[in-house]
């Protein structure tokens, strides 16, 4: 109903005049007024915005009438860190708890941000929202052991082109390489890539890699996702920055109806390209299982040949060969 204002009197306005008389139907017409707005018909107009009204005085607030945190896809998308102390950052209402509690959403998900590439092949930066990682790495040799210094791709990597070098180093203290990395110098088109096999059917993978760019420019990719026109289409990411500190890249592809195997390729953009690269990885993002499927323990048989038939005969019975050779793996 809003605000109210006092009936007219006979003596002129809206106030009582001294030495007037007061009517009784300018008495009522103030309270009928009154009454009106008292009984059912109190709105915001007539509540103070400094009225301060404690919960306590509240039964219940029904969550439509809540106001979201979502006013546009940039506000949906702001997390904040609680910090890692002992003193966290500390939300001061419901809009900040919100922000904290996306940030460990998006962090359970072990990636921190990632890019897909849209129907329009135009890279853009993804959702919290994006479906948890389930299982485990995809790529073999996921830390590049074993690289050969004469050039060649590490095991596990096929080498495009022909690489000046590819290199494993040691852990430096320089640009945050507190591990052993892989040392890549190349010219154009030429670098490592992996292909993965067995794919499910429009499923998304997260592909990425730590590296540190020092001359040209690093091209990463994939091949054999999704194709023009569709969103989550194969993606690159191209970087000639430069900063010389440690860089992450994740990029969301996703397979068609019928998947194909995808390439995930770490390039030299350009001639006489030097980086390292710390880690690369691919995962499935899968919403029906957010948990991480565990890593156990894989026994194999090394033995040279398959037994297919029993391969002696003692008695009146054939018996099984015993293979001894087995290994137990993680």
């Amino acid at each position: 109903m809003g605000t109210i204002n006092r009936g007219s009197k006979a003596a002129g306005g809206q106030s009582f005049v001294d030495d007037t008389d007061i009517l009784a139907s300018e008495v009522n017409t103030d309270f009928d007024r009154l009454y009106t707005l008292v009984n059912g018909n109190i709105d915001s107009t007539n509540i103070s915005s400094s009225a301060a009204i404690p919960n306590s005085a509240l039964a219940e607030i029904d969550g439509t009438k809540v106001a979201d945190h979502a006013d546009n896809a940039s506000t949906y998308e702001t997390r904040t860190s609680a910090g890692d102390t002992a003193t966290p950052s500390l939300p001061t209402d419901l809009e900040e708890e919100h922000e904290r509690i996306r940030y460990r959403i998006e962090r359970a998900g072990r990636y921190a941000s990632a890019q897909y590439t849209d129907s329009d092949d135009t890279n853009q930066t993804v959702s919290w929202t994006e479906p948890p990682i389930q299982g485990g790495n995809l790529l073999v040799n996921s830390g590049f052991e074993g690289a050969d210094p004469a050039g060649n791709a590490p095991y596990g990597w096929t080498e495009e082109g022909t690489l000046t070098d590819s290199e494993l180093a040691a852990a430096a203290a320089a640009n945050g390489l507190y591990a052993r990395h892989l040392t890549l110098t190349g010219d154009t088109s030429t670098g490592i890539s992996q292909t993965v096999s067995g794919l499910k059917a429009s499923t998304k993978y997260l592909f990425g890699c730590v590296y540190v760019r020092t001359a040209g420019t690093v091209l990463i990719e994939t091949t054999g996702g999704l194709a023009a026109g569709n969103d989550y289409q194969d993606s690159s990411v191209s970087d000639n920055s430069t900063s010389a500190s440690l860089q992450t890249v994740n990029m969301i592809v996703q397979t068609t109806g019928t998947p194909a195997d995808i390439d995930f390729r770490i390039m030299c953009g350009a001639n006489s390209t030097d980086f390292d690269v710390v880690e690369a990885w691919c995962y499935e993002l899968n919403d029906s299982r957010p948990a991480d499927t565990p890593t156990g323990l894989m026994q194999t048989a090394t033995h040279n040949t398959a037994e297919t038939l029993p391969s002696t005969f003692t008695g009146s019975q054939w018996n099984w060969e015993v293979v001894g050779e087995l290994d137990i793996a993680q």
